[in-house]
């Protein structure tokens, strides 16, 4: 419980009591004397108003907590790289020879992007990642082209990545045949 919080909680008991001094005056201040009585009335009506008001920030403050303690979850699972975007999800493509298939990802945090082939119709593939970032918020311009071969299914390829408009490409290196291959693609930043 934080410094407002505990604040407020304490605020609120000494309203109370006091709103439990102001109920037991009231019952036995004499009945022949209506003006004190419509004045402890009306204390004990102002009090229960603030402590209404004040239950009521307490609320608010308790929400406001919660919100923030789930930003901070947020920004801490970025920092882990702990945040995943599926870029294509065992996702079947027909290629003819020598040809590739392409997909745009806004990566807005450094990160790494997995490529996967889960199954394809030749050992010739081949996935790449390009892209051109000044390094988030840095005066250099940084340009990135990595192409990995894959021979075999089954393995994740990872490419580093900073923010920007990355492109990630999958193909095939035949030279006659076509190739069809199911393939998954993630940028976990």
């Amino acid at each position: 419980m934080d410094n407002k919080t505990m604040g407020l909680s304490i605020v609120c008991v000494v309203l109370a009591m006091l709103l439990v001094f102001s109920f037991v005056n009231n019952s036995t201040v004499p009945t022949g004397n209506d003006s004190e009585i419509k004045k402890l009335k009306d204390d004990n009506q102002r009090l229960q108003g603030t402590i209404n008001s004040l239950q009521d920030d307490n609320q608010r403050l308790q929400n406001s907590i919660n919100s923030l303690q789930g930003t901070v979850q947020e920004l801490r699972d970025i920092i882990n790289l702990g945040k995943s975007t599926t870029i294509a999800n065992g996702q079947t493509i027909n290629q003819q020879a020598g040809q590739y298939n392409s997909w745009t990802v806004n990566a807005q945090y450094a990160g790494y992007i997995f490529v996967r082939i889960d199954s394809s119709t030749t050992n010739q593939n081949f996935a790449r990642v390009s892209y051109t970032s000044n390094g988030g918020q840095g005066s250099h311009t940084i340009t990135y082209n990595q192409r990995v071969d894959i021979s075999s299914s089954g393995g994740w390829t990872c490419f580093p990545v900073l923010p920007g408009t990355v492109t990630v490409y999958i193909g095939n290196s035949n030279l006659i045949n076509g190739a069809t291959m199911t393939v998954t693609a993630e940028y976990w930043y």
